[in-house]
């Protein structure tokens, strides 16, 4: 991993192939990007939920990272069952940036 200049980051973020560093201050979107990327990760580029490796610095972090990233994940999951189902796109961000790519 190299540090060079920072990029956006977010659902439709081209990722660098490796290990990616996501640093931001508080409240910046980091764990809705987070849950965004692995989301694509799963959905679009077909990478196996066992291949992502997301840590935080602390131990109340990760459990509160892990719980976040769960619901974020079935939530989107709901999303697609609805899509699929012959509802419209819901109007939530993370759903409109990548179900159109599923």
């Amino acid at each position: 991993m190299t540090r060079g200049a920072s990029k956006p980051f977010g659902p439709s973020a081209d990722l660098d192939p490796g290990v990616n560093l996501i640093e931001a201050s508080a409240g910046t979107g980091k764990t809705w990007s987070i849950i965004s990327i692995m989301a694509r990760q799963i959905a679009i580029e077909g990478c196996g939920i066992e291949q992502i490796l997301v840590v935080s610095f602390t131990r109340a972090a990760t459990a509160e990272l892990r719980e976040r990233v769960r619901e974020g994940l079935q939530e989107l999951a709901q999303h697609v069952e609805l899509v699929r189902g012959g509802d419209p796109i819901p109007s939530d961000p993370r759903a409109e940036a990548l179900i159109p790519k599923m």
